[in-house]
């Protein structure tokens, strides 16, 4: 079988060999192309353009974080130190030499918070709603289930950076989530059968395609064995040609979702059932305040788009100390304050439906700081239709633009005279149910008409007379063709009152024009 150059270095050297054997005494002026990639199995992470600059990403596979594991972070960062929480719910520190975040890594490692598997070839740190277990809608506490589940796999060296390309796992039991989870390889969705709650097993997605159901209704008492199950599935019967056909997706995709099903049962001891309904709702995306099942409370702090200073994440963790409360990390780029008595806070944040990649500023395959762009967007007028934006620098994905209501992804584009910045415009996801993703609807919008077009959506939307974005789409944009859509949407932009179901199709060059005249000027 023909194998990648990152599969050849794995047969040379496991990652976890290298952590034993070469990371202990590696100087950064010996580290290597093989090096980067070594290191990114224990959460440091350089790149050949900056090599002097690293960074740690910490893993939470629950999303509480203690008070104590907070100030321990807060005593060894400084106030240059940049702080992102990232819409896996991990914390990535950025700004470290080499020596600086080696030294971070094992002191962390030493007080039982670890930043290992949490980049590249690895079952990443599996992600759950934020209020679980304490939701006034929780049905059954997840911590078990993911406590086992970590087990099998975390700092074991048959696993450690072993996998063809990363995992993504979901679990979610409250009925009413925070941000949907159909992009995950791996997603144990609430479900029901009969009188009975257990899961729905979906698999293959990634930020460009929606998980696809099993039929398998699996027991809360059989998720472990069959998620162990999944992750030897995909180890062993994985894609390792190419780096960017690799994840289970493109196993899938290969062979089918029911040869699938049938390599997951060589690995699987049971018999397992079908049937059942998949249970899943989602709380307002501006919403900040939360009812408890234990009568208290918990409180949404809305960050810039996943970004602190140190200042701003310790006045958090201040006044959880000073409240009793614990803090928690939001897989929508949040931190939730869990346990107050009644829904009054002395801090204050702007709520946005905003979700943002890391950006120019942190990533290498951003074209632009989405971070930026993202706070320059009609936030106030989103907030108030609870629409969803998921903002991506490149095609990666990161920003989740296919599950969400908008969503834009970073481009560089030259059709209009000159060089810009821009983005790739996607909406009309079926994202509540996961469905149907995004389409493409705009390949190349200037950022200088971005606002523009955005309100002019939303003014077609408020004139609609639905009550959710997605509905709108649902029912008057997605059973068109994409450039009829983005026909109308430019007629609408230039002033002009039409009805899409009234619109014929254009030809291309008349298509082109329009575009042309209104994003040229």
């Amino acid at each position: 079988m023909k194998k990648n150059k990152i599969e050849k270095l794995k047969e040379q050297l496991s990652p976890w060999e290298y952590y034993q054997h070469r990371l202990p005494n590696l100087k950064a002026d010996e580290i290597k192309d093989a090096d980067i990639f070594y290191l990114k199995n224990f959460g440091i992470y350089t790149t050949k353009q900056n090599p002097k600059n690293f960074m740690l990403r910490l893993r939470f596979d629950q999303k509480e974080m203690s008070l104590d594991t907070a100030e321990l972070i807060l005593d060894n960062i400084n106030e240059n130190t940049k702080i992102l929480l990232t819409a896996r719910g991990q914390l990535e520190l950025h700004g470290f030499t080499f020596e600086e975040v080696l030294s971070l890594h094992y002191l962390f490692k030493k007080h039982g918070l670890t930043s290992c598997q949490t980049l590249t070839d690895n079952a990443r740190a599996i992600v759950t709603d934020p209020l679980y277990d304490i939701a006034e809608d929780s049905i059954v506490h997840v911590t078990p289930l993911i406590e086992k589940m970590q087990k099998l796999f975390l700092e074991k060296k048959e696993w450690c950076g072993m996998l063809p390309r990363k995992f993504n796992t979901a679990i979610a039991a409250n009925k009413t989530l925070i941000t949907p989870f159909w992009g995950n390889d791996c997603y144990f969705a609430l479900a029901k059968k009969d009188d009975t709650y257990g899961f729905h097993l979906y698999v293959g997605g990634k930020n460009t395609h929606f998980a696809q159901e099993c039929d398998i209704f699996v027991f809360y008492e059989d998720v472990v064995a069959l998620y162990e199950a999944v992750l030897q599935t995909y180890l062993v019967h994985g894609l390792r040609a190419s780096r960017t056909k690799a994840r289970l997706y493109h196993l899938i995709e290969e062979v089918g979702l029911e040869k699938f099903k049938e390599l997951l049962q060589t690995y699987y001891p049971k018999k397992w059932q079908s049937g059942g309904k998949t249970v899943v709702h989602f709380h307002e995306p501006s919403k900040q305040w939360f009812k408890l099942k234990d009568g208290g409370w918990a409180y949404r702090y809305f960050t810039k788009f996943g970004e602190m200073t140190k200042a701003e994440f310790a006045l958090i963790i201040d006044f959880a100390q000073k409240h009793n409360a614990t803090v928690r990390l939001g897989i929508d780029q949040n931190l939730y304050i869990i346990n107050l008595t009644e829904p009054n806070i002395e801090i204050d944040s702007q709520p946005h439906t905003i979700l943002a990649c890391a950006g120019s500023k942190y990533c290498i395959y951003s074209l632009f700081d989405t971070k930026e762009g993202a706070a320059t967007l009609p936030i106030a007028r989103l907030n108030r239709h609870n629409i969803t934006v998921g903002y991506s620098g490149c095609l990666k994905g990161c920003g989740r633009h296919i599950v969400a209501d908008i969503g834009f992804v970073g481009i560089r584009l030259n059709q209009y005279g000159k060089v810009e910045r821009g983005v790739r415009l996607y909406m009309g996801a079926l994202h509540s149910k996961g469905t149907f993703p995004a389409r493409l609807i705009f390949w190349a919008v200037p950022l200088r008409k971005l606002n523009a077009l955005i309100e002019t959506i939303l003014d077609i939307f408020e004139k609609s007379g639905y009550d959710s974005f997605e509905a709108f789409c649902e029912n008057e944009i997605n059973q068109y063709e994409e450039e009829k859509v983005a026909y109308f949407l430019l007629l609408r932009m230039k002033g002009e009152d039409v009805k899409i179901s009234e619109l014929d199709l254009p030809s291309h060059e008349t298509f082109l024009a329009l575009q042309k005249e209104l994003f040229s000027s």
